[in-house]
């Protein structure tokens, strides 16, 4: 339940926009499915909080800091996420619309397991799983509520 390319597109126009890197305050590693993203991701995050420039080469010495530049497809992954890179209005929708809903549609699943596995075993279901749910429930864009409430 995931979109590998809209989770390229988000962090390359990341990298490559950095007019644009207000964007990261919709988004969280959450967001992204693969490990290598939320690596990624993390890094970006770090430098923007910490009002540092952000490209490939600062990107890069972060990593091999870090140990994860092998993990994540070494320097030539990160330029082919810059070649990845949508325009702000696309970036925007590919949040809301892809990346969003992944989340919402994992976590679901995810929750849905956790309380299968609970009553398989007998265990009791109490209010905080059903106060996790109604959270889960209310981060879903209403539009697509009845299609993740599917689980297709």
């Amino acid at each position: 339940m995931h979109n590998e390319d809209a989770e390229r597109a988000i962090l390359g126009s990341l990298i490559a926009h950095p007019e644009d890197l207000d964007l990261i305050q919709r988004i969280d590693k959450f967001d992204f499915y693969l490990e290598k993203h939320r690596i990624i991701f993390d890094v970006i995050k770090k430098f923007y909080d910490e009002g540092k420039q952000i490209n490939v080469i600062l990107i890069k010495n972060e990593l091999e800091a870090i140990n994860k530049l092998s993990h994540i497809g070494e320097i030539q992954y990160l330029y082919q996420l810059i070649d990845e890179a949508v325009p702000r209005e696309i970036a925007t929708q590919i949040i809301d619309d892809i990346l969003k809903e992944k989340r919402s549609r994992r976590e679901l699943l995810n929750f849905h397991k956790r309380i299968e596995e609970k009553i398989l075993n007998n265990k009791e279901i109490r209010n905080i799983d059903i106060e996790e749910y109604v959270k889960i429930i209310e981060n879903i864009p209403k539009r697509d509520l009845s299609i993740i409430l599917c689980l297709d």
